[in-house]
């Protein structure tokens, strides 16, 4: 998600799953299989058909379904800045009433490039990076999984220098760590 930088607000938000999306999918299946175990197959399609509707119940037509929390990566000034927050709950399931309180932990990566002569490609990338060293090394976010492709599909293309206030901006190239 992007929003408008003039008040230093969020500039991404990038979500914290449970799991990746094979691991939740295989999950998913070995539960409804278990269901259906009771179930005799009789070779017409019926119980493939039951089940393949037990896993879509389960699955939602979305990407992932057990978010846990999010970092938000914003500007502040001359620094790029990255905090996270994490709900109270194991996990967050849409469909579920009780959705917990999701509160701010804390910052986990600031970088200050007020005298930086980087260009905005060699600023995300040295941000990126930085980042996803963070944020496998700390021990709430590298048991989930972190949802990064939003930032690595538009990141690359964000004239970072203007984002920061820097002079001299420079025209975004694809980020070749991605």
């Amino acid at each position: 998600m992007i929003n408008d930088t003039s008040n230093n607000g969020t500039y991404f938000e990038i979500l914290v799953y449970t799991c990746d999306q094979d691991i939740f999918l295989d999950h998913v299946t070995k539960k409804a299989k278990k269901e259906m175990a009771s179930v005799p197959d009789y070779g017409n399609g019926f119980w493939q058909e039951q089940l393949n509707d037990s896993i879509k119940r389960k699955f939602k037509p979305i990407r992932y379904n057990e978010l846990i929390g999010y970092v938000v990566v914003y500007p502040l000034y001359w620094q790029l800045r990255a905090d996270y927050w994490f709900t109270d709950k194991k996990r967050i399931v849409i469909g579920s009433k009780e959705k917990g309180v999701i509160t701010h932990r804390r910052n986990i990566l600031e970088k200050n490039y007020k005298s930086s002569s980087l260009t905005s490609p060699e600023i995300f990338c040295e941000f990126r990076g930085e980042l996803d060293d963070e944020v496998r090394k700390h021990w709430e976010l590298k048991n989930g999984f972190v949802d990064f492709s939003a930032l690595d599909r538009i990141g690359p293309h964000v004239d970072w220098r203007s984002v920061l206030k820097l002079r001299n901006t420079s025209m975004p190239i694809k980020c070749a760590a991605i």
